[in-house]
């Protein structure tokens, strides 16, 4: 017993002594994490979940990897019904494979029945990415996202898919991915994310028939603390007041990325000539950048106006930056459309946004 005293107290005087000369070092910031973990923390995905949505069939969900780095690690997800606690989690044999680093991933359809409700139902519902923690994170705090829905989705749905930077103003594509027409009016936001300076479009937009789309009038860049030629991340959110009931109400605004060299794409018409019983036309892009908008191109002579147009159900791609493509017009055989001279115009409605807006039309003249 004598001994036993004396070694507790020679442990007490010990530990005294570690502390007295910083020998013990405080708790780490996360504990359970070995240092070479704490240090790899900065080199590992960040997988999140950022949108959640619902049609006729079932619901799916968008996930992304917003950290700098990727992993060779997969999982599954897990959804969740919060209201009767049904869930279902993808299949562990086919799992998901981390995302590229700043790019995202849509899960395939779960059905309504699958987590005990009708796709009319009202329904509560949480997504968990990575739900095993297969997959070692950055954050391990931020792989859920819980979403409600309406009883009835037979209603529009707004979203933004698109913003474009010229050298004088901003431009947003904003569509309606809903079931439904409305006739309602709202208003469009632009914030600066860094400096939270916004600007909202009071003059009402009005909601595009389902499955369409349609652009913002340009906003000058300055009025969102831009000079158009920085690097910036502008938020543009559809709907910010709320005035339309929408089928999902989390899935309104996008965040762009634009850098000083950003650029925008320059179609011309390079050259035309006649094949057989039509004509071909050349055309390029001789701008920086490229775009995922699509065009029509049209040839008109200038003397009978015969005219050939691209049909609208296929539209032309832009181009790579420095590459060329061709399309070839209907047959023609009758005096009205040979010889003569031709206007032929690219980007005939303007879809597309380019760095130079007047010289899409080439004037041409055959014997």
């Amino acid at each position: 017993m004598k001994h036993g005293l004396g070694g507790l107290l020679l442990l007490a005087a010990a530990l005294s002594l570690q502390v007295a000369c910083g020998a013990v070092d405080e708790a780490p910031e996360a504990p359970g994490l070995g240092v070479a973990e704490q240090a790899t923390r900065g080199l590992l995905p960040d997988l999140t979940v950022e949108e959640i949505s619902r049609s006729s069939g079932g619901f799916k969900a968008r996930l992304c990897n917003r950290a700098s780095h990727g992993s060779e690690s997969t999982f599954t997800v897990l959804m969740t019904n919060d209201g009767t606690g049904s869930s279902f989690q993808t299949n562990p044999v086919y799992p998901f494979s981390v995302p590229a680093p700043g790019t995202c991933i849509w899960t395939g359809g779960i059905s309504c029945t699958q987590l005990g409700v009708g796709c009319k139902d009202f329904i509560t519902l949480t997504v968990h990415v990575d739900d095993t923690n297969n997959v070692i994170e950055t954050y391990e705090d931020n792989n859920t996202m819980t979403v409600s829905f309406r009883e009835d989705p037979t209603l529009p749905d707004l979203t933004v898919e698109e913003v474009i930077r010229t050298t004088g103003a901003y431009h947003a594509r904003y569509c309606n991915r809903g079931i439904v027409d409305s006739s309602a009016t709202f208003a469009m936001r632009f914030r600066n994310v860094a400096t939270g300076q916004s600007f909202d479009m009071t003059n009402p937009l009005t909601v595009p028939a389902q499955g369409t789309c349609a652009w913002t009038p340009q906003l000058p860049c300055i009025v969102v603390g831009s000079n158009c030629a920085d690097t910036i991340d502008v938020q543009v959110t559809a709907d910010v007041n709320g005035a339309v009931s929408e089928w999902s109400e989390v899935n309104n605004d996008a965040v762009a990325h634009f850098t000083p060299s950003y650029a925008l794409p320059d179609l011309v018409v390079s050259n035309v000539w006649r094949q057989g019983s039509a004509y071909v036309v050349s055309y390029c892009n001789q701008g920086l950048g490229t775009s995922t908008l699509r065009f029509q191109l049209r040839l008109m002579n200038a003397t009978s106006w015969w005219t050939y147009q691209t049909p609208s159900y296929a539209p032309l791609p832009v181009p790579a930056p420095g590459q060329c493509a061709q399309v070839e017009t209907s047959t023609c055989l009758g005096p009205s459309c040979w010889p003569g001279s031709f206007w032929v115009t690219v980007d005939v409605s303007n879809d597309v946004f380019e760095s130079n807006e007047s010289n899409n039309q080439r004037y041409m003249t055959f014997p």
